[in-house]
């Protein structure tokens, strides 16, 4: 693979080590260049990021939002974005998402595939707003 100076491969990489790393900053700025991407794939991989690095500077209204925008987004589609990106690192820092926890843990699972796109809308839908699956 031929990198560029605009892959989104590369935005997507960098985020996340940044938000291992702890540099929640540099992981939003990336995560906006995502976001701004047409590909439905890395819109959610930004919004993931984004979601983490407002959780890690304790920012969790604004994470949640993000969140919320995801799991409305994939219920709305039915389906997980193509090329799906290999979120399991993200998932070592799901126990830093505070109120968020529970909901960021159901949006890696459905994009790792550990639950179905039904059973997300399903879970989704059945706390009746994204909000009750903050804090729980």
């Amino acid at each position: 693979m031929t990198l560029t100076p605009d892959d989104p491969a590369v935005f997507g990489a960098l985020a996340e080590v940044s938000l291992l790393e702890g540099n929640v900053e540099e992981a939003g700025k990336l995560a906006d260049r995502l976001i701004l991407r047409g590909e439905a794939m890395y819109q959610v991989l930004g919004r993931m990021v984004k979601a983490f690095s407002l959780a890690l500077g304790n920012r969790p209204e604004q994470s949640a939002a993000e969140l919320s925008w995801i799991g409305q987004y994939l219920v709305s589609v039915g389906s997980i974005p193509g090329q799906s990106w290999d979120y399991r690192d993200l998932q070592n820092l799901l126990s830093k998402m505070g109120t968020n926890t529970k909901a960021a843990t159901l949006l890696i699972n459905v994009l790792l595939n550990k639950v179905t796109s039904q059973e997300f809308a399903q879970a989704w839908t059945e706390a009746k707003s994204p909000v009750a699956l903050m804090g729980t």
